[in-house]
């Protein structure tokens, strides 16, 4: 028998119960560099988690790119690395973090904003209910220009002479035609095979900067959620 559904109170009420510091989710469309600024918070000394490090996918269709050929640990072992790497911040952070006192006021876990699942490595629901629930979402904004260079520099540098990197992303585009039309699919697939790679970041933002903006808002998540996501949202320009 399937499980029984998750009552959303409840998975909400354990995110809040979560030890550790507050949580501030690091969100923006694709190509701003959000796992970025995790690492670069991380390096200055700030409690942070780098999610899709720790499931060694990027998250979208084409997370794997740049995985090292490993693969993904299965979801178990993942959890394990995260809950482990979860107390230890709570451990370091001093206190329980219930909301009840100073101790959950000592400081800042950042997080990036992600789905309930990265590849086939799904988040835990009290997790993914800390991540809906965040009281602060820092969102960066950066041109279409430089979110195109950015997503050249992740994906198609030091990879695009590879023909199995090429076979890759033509299966990659291929299982998104039901979402993105089949003409649109064509047009990407052409572009692939003669090396215009800009035109098919700026045509794959089209699909994904739709379903971010609807992702970051709502309660739920997954671009398809209701509600008014909690916390509060916030545009940071590097710029």
């Amino acid at each position: 028998l399937p499980p029984p559904p998750l009552d959303p109170a409840a998975v909400v009420a354990a995110a809040r119960a979560l030890p550790g510091p507050r949580i501030c989710v690091v969100g923006g469309r694709t190509g701003v560099g959000k796992t970025k600024v995790i690492l670069a918070l991380r390096e200055l000394g700030a409690h942070a988690i780098d999610l899709e490090g720790l499931a060694n996918h990027r998250g979208s269709a084409f997370g794997w790119v740049g995985d090292g050929g490993l693969g993904q640990p299965s979801t178990e072992h993942f959890q394990n690395v995260l809950a482990l790497k979860w107390h230890q911040i709570a451990a370091a952070a001093g206190g329980s973090g219930n909301g009840s006192g100073g101790d959950y006021c000592s400081g800042w876990l950042f997080l990036e904003d992600e789905d309930d699942h990265i590849g086939a490595c799904n988040l835990p629901p009290d997790v993914y209910a800390a991540l809906r629930c965040a009281p602060l979402v820092v969102r960066i904004v950066l041109s279409e220009a430089e979110r195109i260079q950015q997503l050249m520099n992740d994906y198609a540098r030091g990879n695009a002479e590879s023909p199995a990197w090429l076979e890759a992303m033509v299966r990659s585009v291929g299982k998104l035609q039901k979402r993105l039309g089949a003409e649109r699919v064509r047009v990407i697939h052409e572009a692939l095979h003669i090396g215009e790679y800009e035109q098919v970041a700026r045509l794959l933002l089209d699909y994904y900067d739709g379903l971010y903006d609807k992702h970051i808002k709502n309660a739920g998540g997954t671009g398809g959620g209701s509600g008014t996501r909690a916390g509060l949202v916030v545009d940071l320009d590097p710029g």
